[in-house]
């Protein structure tokens, strides 16, 4: 006796959802508008009939890899182990899995880039960008991705000009500088001591800068930097007691919360109570800061939406030919721990 094919088909998903088999097609593949009800009624009706649809069947039919490619320039080879990465990585995947798209990760350390060799053997429709390094160096990575002749979006920089089928969606990172210099100084801080890694990030620089740009205008403020070889606990924590045995600022600022806990933790242990001794923020308010004692004062971040929006705006420009946004803002919102003082 013959073998019965039981599996669902579009049409049976079109039944279910009272929809066409075009209009499933189209929530399927990302492509059409179709509204947001319609659109989930059709992946609640996928999802009720177990549907999958054939991905090698689908690359052959539209010459898709449906696969979207995440490049990481980070000199750390645990870059993955990064909180800030984990949630960027989070929002593409949230987003790219509902529309049956894969994501290859590759990471590549500055010191070992190859742009002949760097992009051997990656097969996506698009690219996401999260680099680290100077300028300059970032500019040459962007140039070679740009060889690959697919849409790239950048994360956590402005995009660069002049840079074709390039776009970029990032936080609010200056913004969010500002926010916690005009914070610090409203409690009465003036001498302030900014903790900075040698490895330059964009979205680190951009803090940075938001805060300078607010004491620039403050008579009597200043900014000593204390630069550390990398963001690790230990590294941080021995910059900071080091720099305590000759001195005490009125605020330490983390340009992320890993590097603001490890000076605290230095702090208290120089007998530094926070905020009555030293006042310390950090950067990016994801989970683990809620789990300092006293609770760190931090800007809480936005990366699972930056991965989110990243994703769309990718899948948009495959969709149509070009990006929804060029350069999206995300904002980001200070969290006013214990850590800082009140106002004075």
């Amino acid at each position: 006796m013959a073998k019965t094919n039981n599996k669902p088909t579009v049409k049976d998903v079109a039944r279910i959802a009272g929809v066409s088999p075009m209009t499933v097609s189209n929530v399927i593949n990302a492509s059409g508008r179709v509204g947001e009800e319609t659109a989930d009624r059709v992946r609640e009706a996928i999802q009720q009939l177990g549907y999958r649809q054939s991905t090698t069947a689908r690359r052959f039919r539209l010459s898709k890899q449906w696969a979207i490619g995440l490049l990481v320039i980070d000199e750390n080879p645990n870059f993955l182990s990064d909180p800030f990465t984990a949630e960027l990585i989070s929002g593409l995947t949230n987003y790219l899995t509902n529309i049956g798209y894969s994501l290859t990760i590759r990471g590549i350390r500055p010191s070992r880039f190859d742009a002949r060799n760097a992009f051997k053997g990656i097969e996506t429709d698009g690219l996401v960008l999260l680099l680290s390094g100077k300028q300059n160096a970032r500019l040459k990575y962007v140039r070679a991705t740009q060889e690959l002749k697919v849409p790239t979006v950048m994360v956590q920089e402005p995009p660069f000009a002049g840079m074709a089928a390039l776009a970029s969606v990032r936080q609010d990172d200056y913004g969010g500088g500002a926010l916690l210099a005009r914070h610090l100084l409203e409690t009465g801080a003036r001498v302030f001591w900014m903790l900075v890694t040698k490895t330059i990030w964009p979205a680190l620089e951009a803090r940075g800068d938001g805060f300078k740009s607010i004491l620039d205008s403050i008579p009597g403020a200043r900014l000593e930097l204390l630069m550390c070889e990398n963001e690790s606990f230990e590294v941080v924590y021995k910059t900071t007691s080091n720099a305590l045995l000759l001195g005490r600022p009125d605020a330490l600022v983390g340009l992320n919360d890993q590097m603001a806990i490890s000076a605290l933790r230095a702090a208290q242990d120089h007998g530094l109570a926070a905020p009555d001794d030293i006042q310390i923020t950090g950067f990016n308010g994801l989970a683990f800061w809620k789990l300092t004692n006293p609770r760190l004062t931090t800007v809480q971040s936005c990366g699972h939406d930056v991965g989110y929006q990243a994703a769309k705006n990718l899948v948009d420009a495959l969709n149509t030919g070009t990006f929804s946004q060029n350069d999206m803002v995300l904002p980001v919102r200070l969290y006013l721990g214990q850590t800082t003082s009140s106002r004075k």
